[in-house]
């Protein structure tokens, strides 16, 4: 056996908060595990927290000895002191290492050249304000956990490969009358070390507080816990249990360890759950980079509001908006109704992971139902009927906020009423010439065939004679893009101007712009499908039957197969075909899929499908028939 005496002794440093602690003890722990045929031990300097140090280390039986960051003269003791960052930096080793273990030897050899490159130094002496570790990482196809792993040698991967489980102790989650997986835990608060109550990564109080509201209407079982520090937190309204600077360590992580869902920022908590437990949190990413701190699993969510994200790029980004918006656009564009129904998405597809066929009860029988509500039926049968209804709303909301989809000869684009055809026909000379010419415009490109001069006209006869009715109110998603109702908005917006509120029914639901969801009712489970279309939509599905597991995919149809084929040397596990190739296929799928949203698209792909003699009933789709 060994004496202590002759093994390496190797210290790490570790920097930063609570969050870096957890990603850093992972990678230590790998380091570890690479050098489990060694006689290594390892000594860690940790938090400042004495009790969050026991709680992760006590029982860690790759961990020597452990000591506050305080302390962390004592690594010069030992025959190699590492600091950590972004990257391992070398600050001290013995001579002798060498001959006590040739490996060890190599790999801190590996960890100093690569720190000789200026820039790296810089990431480590001014880590505030320096951007090219994310820079680094990205271009590298790392992420915050295997960052650290220079040229990948350790074997550090995308998710914790050192986990620890918290046993609950005395009741605690019954003391608060709470039961696993039936609350939700919510935190909102800046970093602790800032001495600020608010940043650039927070989510508006306002935002936190909608969502709570609309998530009690969909989950009314689910209880709501808020956690963090009292110094820098706001008690949020509508949760049920206020834990705000009520918790230790070791309670907070029993809370987040059996949570069903924990939504926050991108923060120290997000890295202690995932830590702890592969159960996902919502994240709302703003100004730091979600490719870098974006767990997979998680439901990570940013917006298209700025180009790129912007931390580390001055010293003061964390506290003002780079780009002098009061409040930073990357978080204010978040909207809670689109969390809300990306939470829901994660429910339904996780429940269709586990073969539980109930998801939950969606709402569009009740609204068709609602005699206070009157539905264009056109519009409802094209479109609502395809819609998974997850709650709805009416509403006040100023016609200017309102956003239409408009058909341009460039493509198409959301824009304002005032800006559409149908306000101009009503407010400018020869504005009607205009809105002739749009008609033409989406009739030529097959986009809509409901609208027309004719009934235009009608509906403004009949709005002039009888006035705007509250009981046909405009319909619109969760992005305040209108759904329906375009016309009567514009009609509106002309005669009481734009900054006037118009009556809506907001509607939340699983398939939006941004989401598809795969019409699984109609499609058997185990069953074989053939996707057509290779695109955003048909990438989705990919993703989600990957995922659920719920059928089987035969292939997939596209007119260019080359931009699936080409793009990921993974995709070519399921090759894309043209779509002439359904007739070798006969006998070998049950369900084709069309991946598209729009109606021209989807009534073409359809057309070709039909001609080739695909049975109708075989081809699966969401845009209705006018």
């Amino acid at each position: 056996m060994v004496n202590e005496k002759e093994k390496v002794s190797l210290a790490f440093m570790t920097e930063g908060g609570a969050g870096n602690l957890f990603v850093q003890l992972n990678f230590i722990y790998c380091v570890y595990q690479y050098l489990k045929d060694e006689e290594t031990q390892i000594i860690v300097f940790g938090h400042q927290s004495k009790e969050l140090n026991e709680l992760l280390m006590k029982d860690a039986d790759f961990i020597k000895a452990y000591y506050p960051r305080t302390e962390s003269m004592r690594g010069y003791d030992s025959d190699a002191f590492i600091d950590l960052e972004f990257f391992p930096d070398v600050l001290f080793q013995k001579a002798e290492l060498k001959g006590k273990s040739e490996k060890i030897y190599r790999l801190l050899e590996i960890w100093k050249t690569f720190m000789k490159d200026t820039q790296r130094r810089y990431a480590l002496i001014h880590p505030i304000v320096n951007y090219n570790a994310y820079i680094y990482a990205m271009n590298n196809s790392k992420m915050v956990l295997d960052v650290a792993d220079i040229q990948g040698i350790v074997g550090v991967e995308k998710d914790y490969q050192w986990r620890i489980t918290i046993q609950e102790r005395k009741g605690y989650l019954e003391s608060l009358d709470l039961n696993k997986e039936e609350y939700i835990t919510i935190q909102r608060g800046a970093t602790p070390d800032s001495f600020q109550t608010e940043s650039t990564k927070l989510w508006p109080i306002s935002y936190y507080e909608k969502l709570i509201s609309l998530l009690k209407k969909i989950y009314p079982e689910k209880k709501f816990v808020q956690v963090g520090q009292v110094e820098n937190s706001k008690v949020l309204s509508g949760i049920d249990i206020n834990l705000l600077g009520k918790t230790t360590w070791e309670q907070l992580g029993v809370l987040l360890q059996n949570a069903w869902l924990h939504i926050d920022g991108e923060c120290g908590m997000v890295h202690f759950r995932r830590m702890l437990t592969e159960k996902p949190s919502v994240v709302l990413f703003g100004p730091t980079p979600m490719d870098f701190y974006g767990y997979k699993g998680n439901i990570n969510i940013q917006s298209n509001a700025c180009m790129r994200w912007c931390a580390r790029l001055t010293n003061s980004w964390s506290e003002r908006c780079i780009r002098g918006y009061e409040r930073p656009i990357c978080m204010s564009s978040i909207l809670p109704g689109k969390v809300a129904e990306r939470i829901v998405a994660w429910d339904c597809l996780s429940k269709i992971k586990n073969r539980k066929e109930k998801m939950i009860c969606f709402k569009n029988a009740e609204l068709y139902k609602n005699q206070d509500i009157q539905l264009d039926l056109i519009h409802r049968k094209m479109f609502l009927d395809s819609y998974k209804i997850i709650y709805y709303e009416r509403d006040k909301q100023e016609v200017e906020k309102l956003r239409v989809f408009c058909v341009t000869k460039n493509g198409y684009d959301y824009i304002p009423v005032k800006d559409t055809a149908a306000y101009k026909a009503l407010a400018e000379t020869g504005g009607w010439a205009q809105y002739e010419s749009y008609i033409h415009l989406l009739q030529k490109g097959d986009y809509n065939q409901i609208h027309s001069c004719e009934r235009f006209k009608n509906l403004v006869e009949t709005l002039e004679k009888d006035g705007y009715s509250d009981s046909f109110p405009v319909l619109v998603d969760a992005d305040n893009h209108i759904l329906d109702g375009q016309h009567r908005a514009a009609w509106k917006a002309y005669k009481f101007g734009t900054g006037c509120n118009i009556e809506v029914i907001r509607i939340y639901r699983l398939n939006g712009e941004d989401w598809d969801f795969i019409p699984y009712e109609r499609i058997s489970r185990e069953s074989r499908v053939i996707i057509y279309g290779s695109g955003a939509i048909g990438e989705s599905y990919v993703k989600q039957i990957d995922d659920t597991k719920y059928c089987k995919i035969v292939a997939i149809l596209d007119r260019n197969p080359n931009k699936w084929n080409d793009i990921d040397e993974k995709r070519k596990r399921i090759k894309c075909l043209e779509p002439s190739a359904i007739k070798n296929l006969e006998g070998e799928y049950d369900y084709i899929i069309i991946a598209s949203r729009g109606g021209k698209n989807m009534r073409d792909m359809r057309k070709t499908l039909l001609e080739m003699g695909v049975e109708d009933k075989r081809i699966i789709s969401y845009i209705g028939e006018p």
